[in-house]
C-alpha cells in the first residue's frame, strides 16, 4: 500500500509537472499523441451514433423497439451530440487536446437510460432531466443468467396483492451494463446507502423478497414521495429553476427543428440519387455542393435555419451540426428506418423468397444485393406481392459456402428464419447454381421447402451467347462491331467525321448483360452500311495516326463484303424478333388476358354465344394433407375463368 501510494503520488506530481510545463511552453502535441487523440475521439463518435434520433418525433414516438421517447426529450443528448461534433472540429482545427478528450470521457462516462452508469451524486440539472424522462424498462431484452443458471424475470416488474390484484412496479429498473436492480427514486434522491440504491443487487435467488421488504422502508416511502411531488413541480413548472426548464426547452425545440429540415434535405437528395458533397466544405462559397447549397436556399425563406446559419457565421455557435460525418450518420439513420419498416413487412408476411446477385463496385470490392419478395398484408384492402431492395453486403469468400454464411449471418441479424423461405432466385453461376456445393443446393438442405428457380432473363442471356459462341462466324461478326465503335470513340475527330457522314443513328457497344439488346448495335449498319463505309475511307485518308488509320482501310475492307453484308441481315433480323417477343411477353402477362377477353366478347355476340366459361363437372376436389400446423389450407381454384388464366 505504502509503494502505491508512493508511486500514485509521483505520478500525480510527474502528471502535475507536466501539465505545468505544457501550458508554460504552450508545446504542440506530438504525433503519438495526435494518434491516440484521434482514435479516442473515434471511438467517442461512434458511441454517439444513434443519439441523434432523440431530437426527432416518430409516428409512433419510438427511437427504436426497445425505446420510447416523448416529445419532452431529455437536454442529455443535447450535449451528446454536441460534444460529438465539438470533438470533430476541435480535431480538425487542432484545439486542447487535453480538454477535449476529458470532454469525450465525460460524455461516455454514464448512460440516461443505464442506471447502473450513473454517478453517486447528480446535480439537479441531471436530476430534473432524469425525471423528465422517468425509468426506462427496456422492452424485449434478453436477460443475462448468472454462473448458478438464474437471471432476472419480466415478473419482478409486478406485484400481486391479497386481492389478487397486479401491481406494476414503476420504482424498479434494470441495468444492463451491472445486470442488477436499482429504485428509481432512492437511486436519484440518495436516501439510502443500501445497495439497491447504490451498486444494485443481483440476487436473483432472494430479489422476491428483498423487494417486498424495500417497498415497506421508510426511507423508500419518502422517495416515492419525494419523486411524485417534483414530478408535478416539473409539469407545472413550478420549481425554483422554472425559469431555466424553459430555456432548455426551448434550446430541445430549437434544435429539434433544425434537426428536422437536416432530415428533409438528407431524403430529398437520397431519393434523388444526388451527391452530398463538394470541393468545398464552407458554408456561402462556391462549389460546396448539394448539401450545404441546399440548407443556404432553405435560410433564405426559413426564419428556423436563417436563425440557425446566423449563429454558425458570427461563431456563437460551434456545433451546427452540417459536417460530412453528421451527414453520413443521417443517412444512415434513414436507411435502417426504411430497412427496419421492410422486415417488420416480411415479418408479418411471415414467408418469402430471396434473390441474390453478385457484382464487383467501382473498388473492386465484390458486393452481394439482397432482395426480399413476399406477400405485403399489412393492407388487408389491397393486399400486393412485393419485390424489395434490402441491402448490398461485402463478399470475402464467393464460394457457396461463402456467400450462404453471409445470407445467414444478414437473416440473423435482421431477425428472419432462413425456415420461413420458401424461394429463391439466383443468375446460372455456378457457386449460385449449383447442385452440390452451390447456394441454392447448401441452403436447400437446410430448409427442403426453400425451392430454386434460376433468371429467366439470365438463362435467354445465356443462350444467345451460347449460340453466338458457338459460330466462329457470329464470333468474328460481333467482334467487327466492337471494332467499329472503338475506332470512331476512341477519338473526338473521328467522331466528327462520323457524325458528318451518319445521321440519327450512332455506334453501340456491344451488351454483356442484355444480349438481345445487341440489335441496337446492328441496326445502325443495317441501315446506314454506305454511310458508315464512307466515314471509314475518310479517316483512313485524314487521319495523321498512323494505327488508325491501318484500322480504317481494314473495316472498310471487311464490311464491303457480301458475307459481311448478309451476316448484318440476319443478325439484325433475330435479335429484332427476340427483342420483339420478349417485351411482348412481358406487356401480354400484364394486360393480354382482358385484352383477349373484349375481343372474345365480341366475336360472341356476332355468334350469338353466351360470353362465360362454362362450368366444370362438380367433383370432389382432392386437398393435400398439410405436414406442418404452419402451412396455409389447400385452396383449390373454382373459378373456371381464373383457372384458364394460369393454365395459358
Amino acid at each position: 500500500m505504502e509503494n502505491g501510494t508512493t508511486e500514485g503520488g509521483r505520478m500525480g506530481n510527474k502528471r502535475k509537472d507536466n501539465t505545468t510545463d505544457s501550458n508554460s511552453q504552450q508545446k504542440q502535441p506530438s504525433g503519438s499523441q495526435k494518434r491516440k487523440r484521434k482514435n479516442e475521439i473515434g471511438l467517442a463518435v461512434e458511441a454517439q451514433k444513434g443519439s441523434i434520433l432523440k431530437f426527432v418525433h416518430h409516428e409512433n414516438n419510438e427511437v427504436d423497439q426497445d425505446h420510447h421517447v416523448t416529445s419532452q426529450e431529455n437536454f442529455y443528448a443535447d450535449e451528446a451530440q454536441e460534444t460529438q461534433e465539438h470533438t470533430e472540429q476541435s480535431f480538425e482545427t487542432d484545439a486542447d487536446t487535453k480538454q477535449e478528450i476529458k470532454t469525450v470521457e465525460t460524455v461516455l462516462a454514464w448512460d440516461i437510460d443505464d442506471t447502473g452508469t450513473w454517478p453517486q451524486s447528480l446535480n439537479n440539472e441531471y436530476c430534473a432531466i432524469i425525471l423528465e424522462k422517468g425509468p426506462v424498462k427496456i422492452k424485449g431484452l434478453e436477460y443475462p443468467k448468472d454462473i448458478r443458471g438464474r437471471k432476472f424475470t419480466k415478473n419482478n416488474y409486478y406485484k400481486r396483492l391479497s386481492n389478487d390484484e397486479i401491481v406494476n412496479r414503476w420504482w424498479l429498473v434494470y441495468s444492463k451494463c451491472k445486470d442488477a436492480v436499482f429504485c428509481f427514486p432512492c437511486k436519484i434522491f440518495n436516501s439510502c446507502n443500501f445497495k439497491i440504491a447504490t451498486m444494485g443487487i443481483n440476487d436473483w435467488k432472494n430479489l422476491s423478497h428483498i423487494l417486498p421488504q424495500h417497498e415497506k422502508a421508510q426511507y423508500h416511502i419518502e422517495s416515492m414521495h419525494k419523486w411524485c411531488e417534483l414530478n408535478v413541480r416539473l409539469k407545472n413548472q413550478t420549481t425554483l429553476d422554472a425559469q431555466n426548464q424553459r430555456l432548455l426547452e426551448s434550446k430541445k425545440q430549437h434544435w429539434r427543428h433544425v434537426l428536422e429540415r437536416l432530415l428533409s434535405i438528407v431524403e430529398y437528395l437520397s431519393t434523388n440519387n444526388l451527391a452530398f458533397r463538394g470541393s468545398v466544405e464552407k458554408l456561402f462559397q462556391p462549389q460546396n455542393g448539394n448539401f450545404w447549397g441546399l440548407v443556404q436556399l432553405l435560410g433564405k425563406f426559413d426564419t428556423m435555419m436563417s436563425e440557425h446559419l446566423r449563429r454558425v457565421t458570427e461563431n456563437e455557435i460551434h456545433d451546427h451540426y452540417l459536417g460530412p460525418r453528421i451527414q453520413n450518420e443521417l443517412i444512415m439513420l434513414m436507411s435502417n428506418k426504411v430497412r427496419d419498416k421492410i422486415v417488420s413487412l416480411v415479418t408479418l408476411a411471415k414467408y418469402f423468397a430471396i434473390i441474390l446477385d453478385c457484382t464487383p463496385d467501382i473498388s473492386h470490392q465484390e458486393q452481394m444485393s439482397l432482395i426480399v419478395r413476399f406477400v405485403d398484408i399489412s393492407d388487408s384492402a389491397q393486399i400486393t406481392v412485393k419485390e424489395l431492395f434490402i441491402t448490398f453486403l461485402e463478399v470475402q469468400d464467393t464460394t457457396g459456402f461463402g456467400l450462404l454464411q453471409t445470407l445467414l449471418d444478414e437473416l440473423k441479424q435482421m431477425g428472419l428464419s432462413i425456415m420461413n423461405i420458401r424461394g429463391q432466385g439466383y443468375d446460372n453461376g455456378a457457386n449460385m447454381k449449383g447442385c452440390i456445393s452451390g447456394v441454392q443446393a447448401r441452403l436447400l438442405r437446410e430448409n427442403p421447402r426453400a425451392f430454386f428457380v434460376p433468371c429467366a432473363c439470365h438463362s435467354l442471356n445465356l443462350i444467345l451467347c451460347d449460340m453466338a459462341k458457338s459460330s466462329v462466324e457470329a464470333i468474328s461478326f460481333f467482334g467487327l462491331l466492337q471494332r467499329i465503335y472503338v475506332l470512331f470513340s476512341a477519338s473526338t475527330q473521328r467522331w466528327q467525321i462520323f457524325k458528318a457522314h451518319v445521321n440519327g443513328i450512332t455506334v453501340k457497344p456491344l451488351s454483356e448483360t442484355r444480349w438481345e439488346s445487341r440489335v441496337e448495335s446492328v441496326k445502325m449498319l443495317r441501315y446506314q452500311s454506305e454511310e458508315v463505309y464512307e466515314a471509314l475511307v475518310a479517316i483512313s485518308e485524314e487521319a495523321r495516326d498512323p494505327k488508325a488509320k491501318s484500322e480504317a482501310q481494314s473495316l472498310a475492307s471487311e464490311i464491303s463484303s457480301f458475307k459481311f453484308l448478309t451476316s448484318v441481315v440476319i443478325w439484325y433480323d433475330i435479335l429484332v424478333k427476340i427483342s420483339s417477343v420478349s417485351k411482348f411477353l412481358v406487356k401480354y402477362r400484364e394486360h393480354g388476358f382482358k385484352e383477349a377477353q373484349v375481343t372474345a366478347r365480341e366475336l360472341a355476340q356476332a355468334l350469338g354465344v353466351e360470353p362465360k366459361f362454362p362450368c366444370a363437372n362438380v367433383t370432389r376436389v382432392s386437398r393435400k394433407k398439410r405436414q406442418m400446423k404452419y402451412e396455409g389450407a389447400d385452396e383449390p381454384i373454382d373459378d373456371p375463368e381464373k383457372k384458364f388464366e394460369l393454365l395459358l
